[in-house]
């Protein structure tokens, strides 16, 4: 059987400045009623100040991680969506979480926390605003 090529990928996270981003175009409601219950300050947050108990595409070990800090249902939901369904945005487009976008401004928060590829660290990613793990 062939190797899957996504497994040589390597996702990290970066902060998605929203200011850059245009307002998305809300077209489920129910969603963004949903978004709006998490507290996305602190979920990001977690993952910022914590990328090796948190590393990107590995949602086994966040969950096991956000239950040893004890966090809530829904900010454990919250968190569960950034894995399921990563943020992809751009200045130009969004391409996933546009309601999560929506519940981030609502909540006063400059910073969206998305995924990327290493490789686009330095290339369309500044370096400043991504989370690498430290080298083993």
């Amino acid at each position: 059987m062939a190797a899957d090529p996504s497994d040589e990928l390597e996702f990290v996270w970066y902060d998605i400045d929203l200011e850059q981003i245009e307002p998305y175009d809300i077209w489920k409601p129910a969603t963004l009623k949903w978004a709006k219950k998490v507290n996305w300050a602190r979920v990001n947050d977690l993952v910022r100040n914590n990328v090796a108990d948190f590393p990107a595409r590995n949602l086994d070990q966040a969950l096991t991680s956000a239950e040893r800090v004890r966090l809530n249902k829904k900010d454990t939901a919250g968190l569960y969506t950034l894995y399921a369904e990563p943020i992809f945005a751009t200045p130009h487009q969004i391409t996933n979480g546009g309601h999560r976008l929506t519940a981030m401004r609502t909540q006063g928060l400059r910073w969206a926390l998305g995924t990327c590829l290493r490789d686009d660290i330095g290339e369309s990613v500044d370096e400043l605003h991504a989370y690498l793990p430290e080298p083993d």
